[in-house]
């Protein structure tokens, strides 16, 4: 799946009702809208993923941005596993570093140290996730 025509990034597709969630994805994808971005910013954002994946049939679904260091690579690799191939058609894995006033502000300490340097940080979870036996999910 090519990403292409209009999507939407909005927190209240992650931080809200699941009912209205899963309804406002569902009249989102009815009106058109090609791709669902969520933010990251604590929480299991996959299983919110899951819950747009499964209200929207058509649109994308992509995390803008799973934060590197709230998850282990092995973990979102089995987690994307277990999903059937339409579902990892339609995802969009964007991972980001954050930014070292959250990452103090939450504990991740160490973290911060590392962020000076995202882009190695970066390819190594991708590597790990690789190394993980993942099934491909396009990542940004």
């Amino acid at each position: 799946m090519q990403l292409a025509g209009t999507g939407i990034w909005a927190h209240q597709l992650r931080y809200a009702d699941p009912g209205e969630i899963a309804e406002s994805a569902a009249l989102l994808d009815e009106l058109g809208f090609s791709a669902l971005w969520i933010p990251d910013v604590g929480g299991d954002v996959l299983a919110s993923s899951e819950v747009l994946l499964q209200a929207a049939p058509r649109a994308a679904v992509a995390t803008g941005v799973l934060n590197i260091w709230m998850h282990e690579p092995a973990e979102v690799a089995a987690h994307l596993a277990g999903w059937d191939a339409g579902w990892r058609d339609r995802f969009v894995l964007g991972l980001g570093v954050s930014h070292s006033a959250q990452l103090v502000a939450e504990s991740y300490a160490p973290a911060v140290l590392r962020a000076c340097r995202p882009r190695p940080t970066r390819s190594v979870f991708v590597s790990r996730r690789v190394a993980a036996h993942a099934r491909p999910v396009r990542v940004y």
